[in-house]
C-alpha cells in the first residue's frame, strides 16, 4: 500500500519575520501625516510680514495728494494719485475712491454733452465699484454701491442682500487709522434717465402789471396841400411838436382816452413871406391792437377832435402890412376854428414791464376856420391892406401829418 503524504504544520505568525513591502510609504510616515493634519488648526498662524515703511509712506502721501486734488474738484489728478497708491499698496476702498472720481467726471461730461467721454468714465466707474464689491463683499455700503453701478448702466458684482426689518440698521463702515482705508465721502447714486413721457407744463411767467396812463412827445411834419403852391406864404409845410397824455382803460388797458397840444410852425422859404402857424388842442380816443407772440408790438388807431387857432405873422425884422390888427410886433391876423380827423400808427413796447413806447403816427385831419378880421373895403382908407390878409388863406383845408415819438406808460 502506498503511504499518505504528511499534512503541513501551521506557522506561528507572531514569530514569522515581517513581510517587506515593495511599494508605498512605510506605515509610520502615514501616521505622522495624519497627526499633522489633525493638529494643523491648533497651530498658531504665521504672522504676515510687516509692510515696508518706505512704501507705506509713499502710498500714504499718494492718497493725501489724491484727496487734496479731489477737494479742489481736480478729479483727473485724483485718479492719477489713487492709481499710484493702488500700485504701491492695494486696498479695496481705493477702488471705491476711483469709482467716485470717475463718476464725477462722467457727470461733468454728460452735462456738457460729451457722450464719448461720459461713456468712458461710466465704464471705468463701473469697473472700479465692482472691484470694490468683489474685494469687500460684506461691506455695509455694498447695496448703495450696487445701486450706483446699476444707475451707471452696469451690473453689480455682488447680488443685493435682504435685511431683517426687526434688526437695527447697521452702522456705517467707520474709517480706520490707515489713510488708505478711508473712503471719500459717499455720493448719491446718479439718477437714471427716465423713459420719455409728456413734457411738463411750462411754468407761467409772472404777470406784468398793466399801465394805467401815458405821457409822451412827438416830433413830425405837417403838409397842407392847398397851400403848397403859394409862393407868397409859408405854411404849406410845417414842423410839428405834439405833447400828449391820457389814461389807458379797459380790462387789458387797450383803450386810450387823452389829449394833445400841438404847435405847427412853417418852414421858411423867403424872408419877405408871411408865416402861417397853427395851434390845436385835441381830445383823442383810440385803441391798441396787440401784435406778436409776446405782444411787444401794437397797432394804435383812433380819432380826435378839438379846437384850432391859426396866426399870420411877418418874419422878424419885416414891416407889418397896413391891414395888421396891431401896430407893433409880428402878428398880422389870427382866427379860430375846429379840427376833426383820424390816426393810425405802429408802436414798439420795450423794457421789462413794456412801459416804454416808441412809435410812429400818421394822421389825416380836416381844419375849418372862421372868417377872421376883414380888410377894409376902401383900399386907400386908414386900414388899407396890401393884400396879405387871412382872407387869401382857405378857411377849410385838408392836413396830413407824420410824426415819431416816445411815451412813458405808468
Amino acid at each position: 500500500m502506498s503511504q499518505a503524504p504528511p499534512r503541513p504544520v501551521p506557522k506561528d505568525l507572531s514569530q514569522a519575520p515581517p513581510r517587506t513591502r515593495r511599494h508605498g510609504a512605510p506605515p509610520g510616515l502615514w501616521a505622522a501625516l495624519a497627526c499633522a493634519l489633525l493638529l494643523a488648526p491648533a497651530l498658531p498662524a504665521r504672522a504676515a510680514a510687516p509692510a515696508d515703511p518706505a512704501i507705506q509712506a509713499r502710498a500714504s502721501q499718494a492718497v493725501a495728494d489724491a484727496r487734496a486734488a479731489f477737494d479742489r474738484s481736480d478729479y483727473a489728478t485724483a485718479i492719477t494719485h489713487f492709481e499710484a497708491a493702488l500700485a504701491l499698496r492695494p486696498a479695496p476702498k481705493i477702488h471705491y475712491n476711483l469709482g467716485v472720481c470717475h463718476t464725477r467726471l462722467y457727470r461733468a461730461a454728460d452735462a456738457r454733452g460729451d457722450a464719448e467721454s461720459a461713456a468712458r468714465h461710466a465704464s471705468a466707474a463701473i469697473d472700479a465699484f465692482n472691484t470694490y464689491l468683489r474685494a469687500a463683499p460684506s461691506a455695509d455700503d455694498r447695496d448703495a454701491v450696487a445701486d450706483t453701478v446699476r444707475a451707471l448702466g452696469g451690473t453689480p458684482a455682488t447680488p443685493p442682500r435682504l435685511r431683517d426689518p426687526m434688526d437695527p440698521a447697521p452702522q456705517p463702515d467707520r474709517p480706520t487709522g490707515d489713510p488708505l482705508l478711508r473712503p471719500l465721502d459717499a455720493i448719491p447714486a446718479p439718477t437714471a434717465i427716465p423713459a420719455p413721457g409728456p413734457a411738463p407744463a411750462p411754468t407761467p411767467a409772472p404777470a406784468i402789471p398793466l399801465s394805467r396812463g401815458y405821457l409822451g412827445v412827438l416830433l413830425g411834419l405837417t403838409s397842407q396841400p392847398q397851400l403848397v403852391t403859394r409862393t407868397d406864404l409859408d405854411g404849406g409845410f410845417q414842423s410839428l411838436l405834439v405833447l400828449r397824455g391820457g389814461a389807458l382803460l379797459g380790462m387789458r388797458r387797450r383803450l386810450a382816452l387823452g389829449g394833445q397840444l400841438t404847435l405847427a410852425l412853417p418852414v421858411e422859404t423867403a424872408k419877405t413871406n408871411l408865416a402861417l402857424s397853427t395851434q390845436t388842442f385835441l381830445l383823442d380816443l383810440g385803441a391798441a391792437l396787440p401784435l406778436g407772440h409776446k405782444r411787444r408790438f401794437e397797432l394804435p388807431i383812433g380819432g380826435f377832435a378839438g379846437a384850432a387857432r391859426e396866426a399870420l405873422r411877418v418874419r422878424a425884422g419885416q414891416p407889418l402890412p397896413t391891414c395888421a390888427i396891431q401896430s407893433t410886433g409880428t402878428l398880422v391876423a389870427a382866427r379860430a376854428g375846429g379840427v376833426v380827423g383820424g390816426r393810425i400808427g405802429f408802436a414798439v413796447l420795450v423794457g421789462a414791464r413794456r412801459n416804454h413806447e416808441l412809435g410812429m403816427h400818421l394822421t389825416s385831419a380836416f381844419h375849418g376856420f372862421g372868417r377872421g378880421p376883414l380888410a377894409p373895403a376902401d383900399p386907400n382908407g386908414p386900414n388899407a391892406c396890401d393884400g396879405h390878409v387871412l382872407q387869401d388863406v382857405p378857411r377849410a383845408r385838408f392836413v396830413l401829418t407824420s410824426a415819431i415819438g416816445y411815451a412813458f406808460r405808468f
